[in-house]
C-alpha cells in the first residue's frame, strides 16, 4: 500500500488498484472510472481481472480539507488512508 500526495495504490492478489488526483481509478494501469472535481465525497467504481467489484471512496475532511481515500473490493476494505 502506498500514498503519494493525491495518489493511492494497493495490490490485491495480482491486481494493482490506483487512484490518482482523487479523480481517476485505474486497475492494472487501465482507466476504469473518472470524476471531474471533488465534492465532499466521491465514489469511483471498477472491476478486478477476476470480476470482483472495486469501489474507491474519496472525501475531504477537516478545516485544511485533507483528502482521504478508502478502497473496497467486494465490500471488504483493502486500503484506508
Amino acid at each position: 500500500m502506498a500514498k503519494n500526495s493525491n495518489c493511492w495504490t494497493v495490490t490485491v492478489g495480482n491486481d494493482v488498484i490506483r487512484v490518482e488526483d482523487a479523480e481517476n481509478l485505474y486497475v492494472n494501469d487501465k482507466l476504469q472510472d473518472v470524476s471531474y472535481g471533488i465534492t465532499t465525497c466521491e465514489r469511483l467504481y471498477g472491476k478486478l481481472s477476476d470480476g470482483k467489484e472495486v469501489k474507491a471512496v474519496i472525501g475531504a475532511k477537516g478545516l485544511g480539507l485533507k483528502i482521504h481515500c478508502t478502497i473496497f473490493v467486494d465490500c471488504e476494505c483493502v486500503f484506508n488512508d
